[in-house]
This record gives structure tokens, C-alpha cells and sequence, in this order.
């Protein structure tokens, strides 16, 4: 491993940075942060070339498939008495 500044330098490879990006978007004890605190968590460990562009891709795809997936529920009202 190569280290930069105490954090761990991945080099170009796209799936290793996806799941960086996906382990640090679902945490279970923090909830989706926004596309400054996910930088401050990937930041903590790691650093690659491009980091803030990569996590605004990612925040940005989420953001179409969040949307996506809320317009695709039908709310269904209960009969009133």
C-alpha cells in the first residue's frame, strides 16, 4: 500500500474507487451524506487523483435513481369511514 498524508492512495482502477464510494454513501450509523460530507469520509482514509469529480459523479447518479425510484411508487389512500 501507498500512503499520502496518512491516507491510502488507490490508483486508477474503477471498481475499487466504486466501492470506496458505495461503502462510505450506505453507512448504517450516519445515513446518505451530501456530496461535502461524503468527501470529508472518503478523505479520511483515502486519495486518488480526481477524488471531488468521482464523488459528484456518484452523488449525481444517486440523485437520478432516488428520484427514479420515488416517482415509480404509487401511494395508495385507505378507504375513509
Amino acid at each position: 500500500m501507498i500512503y499520502i498524508k496518512e491516507q491510502i492512495y488507490i490508483p486508477n482502477n474503477k471498481n475499487l474507487k466504486e466501492q470506496i464510494l458505495q461503502e462510505n454513501y450506505d453507512p448504517v450509523d450516519v445515513g446518505h451524506p451530501g456530496q461535502q460530507r461524503m468527501l470529508e469520509l472518503v478523505k479520511r482514509n483515502y486519495w486518488w487523483l480526481g477524488i471531488k469529480k468521482d464523488i459528484k459523479k456518484y452523488m449525481q447518479g444517486h440523485k437520478i435513481s432516488t428520484k427514479q425510484s420515488l416517482t415509480s411508487i404509487k401511494i395508495w389512500k385507505t378507504p375513509s369511514t
